[in-house]
């Protein structure tokens, strides 16, 4: 569909290590921090030190992508905006969130000319 040739998707793998951090390594410790922990993994991951507000934006985009998923694998029905963000946003190799936008086509105004000039390049491609 939109997969750009750009394009490094480490969702997944961001979303594994969340999960293992959270039930393998944190087990809900009150002397340390799930943040902390998330911190370490995911340094490691993008090869960057990690800020406490980039942890906070990856956590609540992993969840919020968990929460879509919850509502696939239920059958229950998305709305535009969470079918876009599960297309067009994703985890990049560096840990940043990007987000692909297509821009939608403009409605055609004259429609006479709109075939005018389509015929026009039909006969430009012939005789090319």
């Amino acid at each position: 569909m939109r997969n750009p040739t750009f394009k490094t998707d480490y969702t997944n793998l961001a979303e594994d290590i969340y999960q293992q951090v959270m039930w393998k390594g944190w087990k809900f410790k009150t002397f340390t921090s799930l943040e902390g922990w998330l911190a370490w993994q995911w340094s490691i991951l993008f090869k960057r030190p990690l800020c406490h507000r980039d942890v906070i934006t990856l956590k609540s985009f992993l969840e919020k992508r968990r929460r879509i998923n919850l509502k696939i694998k239920c059958k229950q029905a998305l709305t535009k905006n969470e079918r876009q963000f599960m297309a067009e946003q994703w985890i990049d190799k560096e840990g940043y969130i990007c987000m692909t936008k297509m821009m939608p086509c403009p409605p055609i105004r004259n429609p006479k000319e709109n075939q005018r000039l389509e015929q026009l390049l039909k006969q430009t491609k012939w005789k090319i």
